[in-house]
């Protein structure tokens, strides 16, 4: 956060930046030491610098290390095992009350909910602070949103929460293969975008980087959206829930739009539309005219922010 904020005051920023605080304390995973995320919240903010949200992880991931919150027992383990259903990082009721506070305070949620169970006990997190401080808080968004189950889908839209996808890793490879070894049958209803998306929910694109991917780069990213398949070759004729394709203009309002909605900016960013920000990027080709296969190889030639031209691409 302190580097963004000196990069805008010295030379200023070329993108819109949201910054997530996390307070982290030796004896504990998780310190909610309110004062300091204030503190920390109003000393960088700036225009095009917006501090007022706050990462929790809720849970971990549904791989052999079991920390995923399941609402069924994992495939792999036996009933009487402790992380037969994973384990929440933060207790429920402790998460209702952080949760409520920021809620009231101003700040928008970024929550790591992986498990399906993560996702229900974040949902109810939401809904509480809701009913007690209004619905005209920030959107809330739940990262990665790998399983969600079906009772819970419509309450992404009506509790105003974005399921904040990682489309950058969820294709055929061997980290869902790891997913599918532990998760079992469930895991055909991994990353469930058309079914979200029929529910109005507003889904918004999550890198994971560095974390799960070497690089940000979207196309790939798009491009499985799109066909559901590995988007570097590799693993041919294997899809991921081949029914839960989404279509391009679809994908793009996921990237461009429905970005700009998750950080409140969907008034002056997000399209190109008189009246809003010249924020715009040139391509090598026609996203439109194109095999869905060839996305992936997709150059960005221009990049204007603000109206300023701040990246061409070298020959």
């Amino acid at each position: 956060m302190r580097s963004y904020y000196n990069l805008a005051k010295q030379e200023g920023l070329n993108a819109h930046i949201a910054t997530a605080i996390r307070i982290s304390g030796k004896d504990s995973k998780h310190v909610f030491d309110f004062a300091e995320i204030d503190r920390i919240s109003k000393q960088y903010a700036l225009p095009d610098l917006k501090t007022n949200y706050v990462k929790i992880y809720t849970d971990g991931v549904p791989t052999a290390a079991h920390t995923a919150a399941m609402l069924e027992p994992y495939a792999d383990t036996h009933q009487d095992d402790p992380l037969s259903l994973g384990a929440l990082v933060v207790p429920e009721n402790e998460l209702d009350r952080v949760v409520s506070h920021l809620d009231a305070a101003g700040y928008g949620l970024k929550m790591h909910t992986a498990g399906d169970r993560a996702i229900r006990v974040a949902l109810n997190a939401i809904e509480k602070a809701r009913n007690a401080n209004g619905p005209q808080g920030l959107m809330h968004e739940l990262a990665h949103s790998e399983f969600v189950d079906d009772q819970d889908k419509p309450r992404f839209k009506a509790l105003n929460v974005a399921a904040d996808f990682s489309p950058y890793i969820w294709y055929p490879s061997g980290l869902t293969d790891a997913i599918s070894s532990v998760v079992g049958k469930r895991s055909r209803n991994m990353f469930q975008a058309r079914m979200l998306l029929d529910h109005d929910a507003t889904i918004i694109a999550g890198s994971d980087w560095p974390s799960g991917v070497k690089d940000n780069n979207p196309w790939p990213a798009i491009e499985a959206l799109m066909t559901r398949a590995n988007p570097f070759g590799q693993r041919q004729g294997e899809q991921l829930g081949a029914e839960q394709a989404l279509n391009l203009t679809e994908i793009l309002q996921i990237f461009t739009q429905n970005g700009a909605k998750a950080l409140g900016r969907e008034t002056e960013t997000g399209s190109l539309e008189a009246g809003k920000s010249a924020d715009l990027i040139v391509l090598d080709r026609d996203l439109f005219k194109i095999e869905p296969s060839e996305i992936s190889d997709t150059k960005v030639l221009m990049t204007i922010f603000q109206g300023r031209l701040v990246y061409t691409a070298t020959k």
